[in-house]
């Protein structure tokens, strides 16, 4: 169970909080290193379960989440997000074709991605 967080400002945690659901360890510490260098405050869970668990302990402004993970999928994971916290979704699959009618996900991924492209996606849902 790895859990990373990063400890900023509060004013920050509140506003600009990211929480990473993903199970491959290089995918989720490029995008936490990203998004930490552009101002964002990020926690990652490597499950479905771990996700849910943080989920209840907090709200985070915005959630990028795998599809496939250990312990749940990431469409569980999205389903117990509050409708109000916009999802961004990277996945290997093809699934991704079939989100497209989900409100809660804003974006889509299809790895392997540029960090520069969801660095840029998370700054337009949640601008600095």
């Amino acid at each position: 169970m790895a859990t990373h967080t990063t400890t900023r400002p509060p004013a920050a945690i509140a506003d600009r909080s990211i929480l990473i659901v993903e199970d491959e360890r290089l995918v989720h510490w490029s995008l936490a290193r990203a998004l930490e260098k552009a101002g964002y405050v990020v926690r990652i869970a490597e499950t479905g379960a771990e996700a849910l668990a943080a989920l209840s302990d907090r709200r985070f402004s915005l959630v990028i989440t795998d599809l496939g993970l250990p312990a749940g999928g990431g469409l569980e994971v999205a389903e117990a997000i509050d409708p109000a916290t916009p999802v961004i979704v990277i996945s290997a699959s093809q699934e991704l074709t079939s989100l497209a009618e989900n409100p809660k996900i804003r974006n889509r991924f299809e790895k392997p991605f540029d960090l520069g492209d969801i660095v840029s996606a998370v700054a337009r849902l949640l601008p600095l």
